[in-house]
């Protein structure tokens, strides 16, 4: 009996060491093998990439194409009312309500034109947005991937991040790998 104790006891042993050696090994390579973490200004990265600025330019030169079209239909559809204004004491009266009746549809045209073009302009700038998030967002895991990071994590205004140390602060540093990707240097 005292032999079946002694082996009981060695096998208790032995799984104890065991346990004990498998927590010491865990515990070490969880801490050497410490992930690298980093985080950026997520509001400081979209206002100074460079990328931003020349999609904001594409962006602007189509709004204002726009708006150069709506000023000149607008300008014509004055320019209709006022001769219908200086010319209208020498009309019948159907042929006021005919030129009434047309000036109306053109009002409603241009208010239908213009409500259009606001919504080509949300829409623009939609696929604008998207196009730069999407750019950054490459950009922001090529230099992960370059710089051996495990996590990178975005911090915004409402404040997602509540403390960091200053050290993994690496928005400069992603900002100067997104602008020399964006100008083909890297």
């Amino acid at each position: 009996m005292d032999s079946n104790f002694n082996k009981a006891y060695k096998w208790l042993l032995y799984f104890a060491l065991t346990g004990v050696i498998l927590s010491i090994a865990a515990a070490s390579y969880l801490y050497i093998t410490k992930p690298k973490m980093g985080y950026v200004n997520n509001v400081k990265l979209l206002t100074e990439y460079k990328g931003v600025e020349d999609l904001k330019k594409q962006y602007q030169e189509h709004l204002q194409s726009w708006q150069a079209n709506m000023d000149t239909l607008t300008a014509e559809f004055k320019n209709e009312v006022m001769v219908f204004e200086r010319d209208k004491t020498r009309m019948s009266a159907a042929q006021k309500a005919s030129v009434e009746k047309y000036l109306g549809g053109r009002q409603e045209e241009l208010y239908r034109y213009k409500s259009s073009l606001e919504q080509k302009a949300k829409e623009e700038e939609a696929k604008y947005n998207k196009a730069i998030l999407d750019q950054v967002n490459k950009y922001v895991l090529e230099y992960g991937k370059a710089n051996h990071y495990d996590y990178i994590f975005g911090v915004t205004e409402d404040g997602n991040i509540l403390f960091a140390k200053e050290g993994e602060d690496i928005t400069a540093q992603v900002l100067i790998f997104l602008n020399a990707k964006y100008e083909g240097l890297n």
